[in-house]
């Protein structure tokens, strides 16, 4: 196998032959239909060209959160969590993230976030759940064709398929902020901290436990107790592009798939049509690499 065929099954998930991964690098790059193993491929791609490699420079990218089905996008620096990954760790933002995602118990309605200050409007808790989310970076270098349809794409009048990526989400999609709920431990109602919760892959139907990554003293409900280990905002942040490792190293793809947070009972009910996986074991070393790659203990404890 060559050198950049077994880069590109590291990076990707994607498993073939040495002269069918050479290929793949060739071809199926610019022409798969499949928007998740397309990204995936042009990640591994930027970054094997770089050949310096992203994760040797971690505190130097800056990101961007989007939404492809709402076209919001949450910029950062403009929700206060700074402009490189030390900072995002430091204020919590993988944390917070996990907001975006978790659905109240018994469809309860969370109550409306604050925006009293910022420019960007808070979105509600759970907004995002079900949605195609992705963090790129700005040393990747990709383009809207990457990533989008060209039916999205022409949504916009004046852009091209082959525009920066950032630039371009960041001119066309709506700014918004995270949810900024905190959670009210032992007397939260909306996400009891006495239930079993889990981040599900709607679109692999598979799922890791909260109860399985941390010690039970180190969790409420979805979130940490006291910013002690890593979690499921963490495990999204990951799988969705925030860090050099992914779910995906250990089982496929997950790149442009769809999640969500729930209490474990809608997993563990039985259903014809859905059979749900546990992945708590790969996603927990999927957050051990993180912590290798990003020391993230060092910005909480």
């Amino acid at each position: 196998m060559g050198v950049r065929a077994g880069l590109f099954r590291k990076f990707t998930g994607i498993v073939g032959t040495s002269s069918e991964e050479d290929q793949y690098f060739q071809e199926d790059v610019v022409t798969h239909t499949n928007p998740g193993v397309k990204f995936a491929a042009a990640l591994a791609l930027t970054r094997i060209r770089r050949h310096s490699f992203a994760f040797l420079l971690p505190s130097t990218w800056n990101e961007i959160v989007f939404n492809i089905d709402k076209r919001q996008v949450v910029k950062p620096d403009e929700d206060r969590y700074g402009w490189k990954m030390a900072e995002y760790l430091a204020n919590d933002m993988p944390l917070d993230l996990v907001w975006l995602f978790t659905v109240p118990v018994n469809n309860q309605t969370a109550p409306a976030p604050s925006n009293e200050s910022g420019d960007c409007p808070r979105v509600p808790v759970g907004h995002w759940a079900g949605d195609r989310v992705f963090i790129v970076d700005s040393e990747d270098g990709y383009t809207p064709g990457h990533l989008f349809s060209p039916e999205l794409i022409s949504e916009y009048p004046n852009s091209n398929a082959d525009d920066a990526l950032i630039p371009w989400v960041l001119e066309n999609f709506a700014h918004v902020r995270l949810p900024g709920y905190q959670h009210a431990g032992a007397k939260d109602v909306l996400f009891p901290a006495d239930r079993v919760w889990v981040a599900r892959n709607l679109t692999q139907h598979w799922y890791a436990r909260a109860d399985a990554l941390l010690d039970p003293e180190d969790h409420y409900g979805p979130t940490l107790a006291d910013r002690h280990g890593m979690g499921l905002g963490d495990l999204i942040w990951a799988d969705i592009g925030g860090a050099q490792t992914r779910v995906m190293d250990h089982r496929g793809g997950s790149i442009g798939h769809r999640f969500d947070v729930q209490p474990a009972e809608s997993v563990e009910t039985q259903d014809e049509e859905v059979q749900w996986v546990d992945w708590s074991e790969e996603a927990k070393e999927c957050l051990h690499e993180m912590e290798l790659q990003y020391s993230v203990s060092e910005y909480r404890y």
